[in-house]
């Protein structure tokens, strides 16, 4: 029997105010329409702090210092490692969303919650949100 791959993946939650800013995958992706944190997956020879600055500027196109970095949890799944890091912004920012997302919404953690219950969010924001509860 072929053992599967697990992959890795990093994701970053930035926070301003205890407000959420989360990105609606594009119908160019996988997972159309569901709300989720920037990130991905980990490229060979990459450390996970990288990651996390590459993938919010490839999707947002916002640069974020890895020191404001903080590791929230590592969700080890059958076929996922995901990191998951919080990164404390001083201002709303407004990002240049790339092709992978359409839409961006700062939310409060009550409306981050409802959109748990609903299903609408992309899994490793969706593991997050249960932690919240």
């Amino acid at each position: 029997m072929e053992e599967k791959k697990v992959k890795t993946t990093v994701w970053v939650a930035l926070l301003y105010k205890k407000q959420y800013l989360i990105a609606r995958r594009s119908d160019k992706v996988k997972n159309t329409g569901l709300w989720n944190f920037f990130g991905g997956q980990l490229d060979p020879d990459e450390d996970v702090l990288t990651c996390a600055v590459r993938e919010v500027y490839e999707e947002a196109t916002l640069v974020i210092d890895p020191a404001n970095l903080t590791l929230f949890t590592i969700y080890e799944l059958e076929e996922d490692i995901i990191h998951l890091y919080i990164c404390h912004v001083d201002k709303k920012v407004k990002p240049v969303l790339n092709q992978e997302n359409d839409l961006f919404y700062w939310v409060n953690e009550n409306n981050f919650k409802k959109l748990s219950m609903a299903n609408k969010l992309h899994k490793a924001t969706a593991l997050y949100a249960k932690d919240l509860v």
